[in-house]
């Protein structure tokens, strides 16, 4: 199943469970997708055009979803029947390099970058690096830019 195809299963999922609150509050059905366009934050053509395949969900409109109905990131991603996540092709790209990083790069930097998704992943710093090793990592990753005299 490719990633449209999962993103667009679980927009219907959405919209299903936005009509099934909508219904137990006691709100009719006409005019349904008009409100639903609107707390999407979409318009209602384009709405209809994704849910008949004219229009897919990239990833931006993906993560825009995602925060509308407060799901966690990558969950438009994420094959809800399997648990499978299919990752779009600039994540893919990542995934390679920074397995290509973690081998061969020495442990310090290995050290470094695990602590960084540690940290990030749980809000936890474990980070034992010095100061000077810090400074260092900041000035390059600061760009370069040259002045024209």
């Amino acid at each position: 199943m490719s990633i449209n195809e999962i993103r667009l299963r679980n927009f219907k999922e959405l919209k299903d469970q936005f009509l099934k609150k909508e219904a137990s509050e006691g709100i009719p059905e006409k005019g349904s997708q008009k409100r639903f366009a609107e707390f999407v934050g979409i318009s209602p053509a384009y709405v209809s055009n994704i849910l008949h395949g004219s229009r897919i969900i990239g990833t931006n409109m993906a993560r825009e979803i995602e925060g509308r109905f407060k799901c966690p990131k990558g969950w438009m991603d994420t094959d809800h029947l399997s648990g499978t996540i299919i990752m779009d092709k600039m994540a893919h790209e990542f995934g390679k390099q920074a397995m290509k990083l973690y081998q061969r790069w020495p442990e310090e930097v290995r050290a470094l970058l695990m602590n960084f998704a540690i940290e990030k992943m749980t809000g936890e710093g474990t980070s034992s690096e010095s100061p000077e090793h810090s400074e260092g990592l900041a000035q390059a990753e600061k760009p370069t830019t040259k002045r024209k005299r």
